[in-house]
């Protein structure tokens, strides 16, 4: 319903006279021109509300409305880039494929163009990161793609990208600022972050306030005082760092910072739990920083998936004291978001909606949603494959845990640390009870004739044209166990680019090894 507010994509398709399969799929990406943004912020400035950071949050935030008539006053745009299909396409190269859809009522980027000469790239280059600034959107660099179908099919992949493209990546901006204060924030497992409280300094166009600086470790190797002229930069055009320090304006009452060893939320201890810990952590299982950070993780994408209950929302229920465990999710009502925004009882209404919705889930998401310590999405979904039903995964001992791959005996600890909570359990028996029902028979899932039966496959390296989750997912549904290490008892390693010491080993033991052309044919 949100993209359909959006005026660039179009609601139905222009008749062409090219002869195209009837299933298109057409990608492209939402943008908020700079223009737009600036309108966006001088409206929420006179409304009295918070301004958005930078288009691109912006044009994130308005997808994720629950309300289709805010994201269509938010004036995104579309540009579409990429057309495929199927079945085969009756078009040579790129700049048919550009035509095509701009054929078919899509918009797409008016400066492609095609060059023969390497040359005329780097100027091309040069010149737009020159005029970057002048553009009425925001870009971080340049994509050059092989223009020919065929030469692209010849090429095929390797990492994160294909063969035939590569992104040139304009120079960071950075900025001097000087560093006001640090200050220390609360993770959901209770890691203290320092962060750099910063005289505010626009780079690229957006002003930047704060930094994290990671850990006591990397304020000390990069000597970082607090009034030290600090130089900022955006990584990747987006994620404000600092890089170093101007030591030549130090004055002398620079002040060297320490993270504290009592968290700055609870007052509790906070310590270093072994040696290798490069992170202080508070102790407090109630600590209120915690709660929130841990409520986040809970109705994340990879967890509940209730998204569009976010910080603001959360923090709301907290203070009403609405809210003291994730539990606690499943017993909100229309009434508990009363007085919570200025859109009336619809939004109410579409988040209690989607908390109903969320309460069907899979076991691998329920236990990389609890939270555990240690315990990703992987090794969830691992547990889950092993253990195949909630029930076996609350009564898992020690040496259960420690037999299953990627669970080794500190993850084991941590998972036993939280079943022996009473406070934890507490917490998942009231999930239960409030109606949240857990898919928890994993092998419904698995095909068991499938391709992959009786394989254990290892997945190294980078894969272009899907996630390592996806590729885990596609195995184990076609009847194959995929592990995190080779070892004699791996069947098959499929490698991506850059694979490394797992495609040593493979060789060595005399593994077969596939590349992922190979493995996107076996799933097919």
């Amino acid at each position: 319903p949100n993209a359909k507010t959006i005026k660039s994509i179009p609601q139905k398709l222009n008749v062409i006279s090219r002869k195209l399969p009837r299933v298109l799929e057409i990608r492209g990406e939402v943008l908020m021109t700079i223009e737009s943004f600036e309108h966006l912020n001088r409206e929420r400035i006179a409304n009295g509300e918070n301004v958005f950071a930078n288009p691109r949050n912006a044009a994130a935030g308005s997808l994720r409305q629950l309300d289709a008539t805010i994201t269509a006053s938010r004036n995104l745009d579309f540009f579409a880039y990429t057309l495929l299909s199927e079945e085969k396409l009756s078009i040579n190269g790129e700049d048919e494929a550009m035509q095509t859809m701009r054929e078919l009522g899509f918009q797409t980027q008016e400066t492609c163009f095609i060059a023969d000469d390497l040359q005329i790239i780097e100027n091309y280059y040069a010149e737009m990161q020159q005029k970057r600034d002048e553009l009425n959107f925001e870009i971080d660099g340049i994509v050059i793609d092989v223009l020919d179908f065929t030469l692209q099919e010849r090429l095929g992949l390797r990492a994160r990208t294909p063969r035939y493209a590569i992104a040139l990546k304009f120079t960071p901006r950075e900025e001097y600022t000087k560093l006001l204060d640090i200050s220390v924030q609360v993770g959901r497992t209770g890691v203290l972050t320092p962060v750099a409280e910063l005289e505010p300094v626009s780079v690229g166009g957006v002003i930047v306030k704060r930094a994290t600086l990671h850990n006591q470790d990397e304020i000390d190797r990069k000597d970082v005082r607090i009034g030290d002229t600090v130089i900022v930069r955006r990584q990747g055009d987006v994620i404000p760092a600092i890089v170093g320090v101007v030591e030549a304006n130090r004055t002398g009452a620079e002040r060297r910072f320490e993270l504290p060893n009592i968290c700055p939320i609870c007052g509790k201890p906070a310590v270093r739990e072994s040696e290798e810990d490069v992170a202080l952590r508070c102790v407090n299982p109630h600590c209120p920083a915690k709660l929130i950070e841990r409520l986040k993780h809970f109705v994340s994408r990879r967890a509940f998936d209730i998204e569009s209950l976010g910080e603001k929302i959360l923090d709301g229920l907290i203070e009403r004291n609405l809210i003291s465990s994730a539990s606690d999710i499943f017993i909100l009502t229309e009434n508990d978001f009363a007085g919570m925004w200025k859109s009336g009882d619809k939004i109410s209404k579409n988040l209690v909606s989607a908390i109903e919705n969320a309460k069907k889930i899979e076991l691998s998401r329920f236990i990389y949603a609890l939270g555990i310590r240690h315990v990703g999405d992987k090794t969830a979904t691992t547990l889950a494959r092993e253990l195949e039903t909630l029930q076996k995964f609350l009564a898992a001992d020690f040496e259960t845990l420690v037999k299953i791959d990627d669970v080794g005996e500190i993850v084991a600890k941590a998972i036993l640390d939280f079943l022996n909570s009473p406070d934890e359990m507490k917490m998942l028996n009231e999930l239960l009870e409030r109606g949240v029902t857990v898919n928890d028979d994993y092998s419904k899932n698995i095909i068991h004739n499938g391709v992959f039966v009786g394989q254990i496959v290892v997945l190294t390296g980078n894969l272009s044209l899907m996630t390592r989750e996806e590729a885990q997912a596609k195995i184990e549904s076609n009847g194959g166990k995929v592990t995190g290490s080779v070892s004699q008892k791996t069947t098959l390693v499929v490698a991506g680019e850059s694979a490394g010491s797992k495609l040593v080993k493979a060789n060595e033991l005399g593994i077969k090894v596939i590349d992922e052309g190979e493995f996107l044919k076996m799933i097919v």
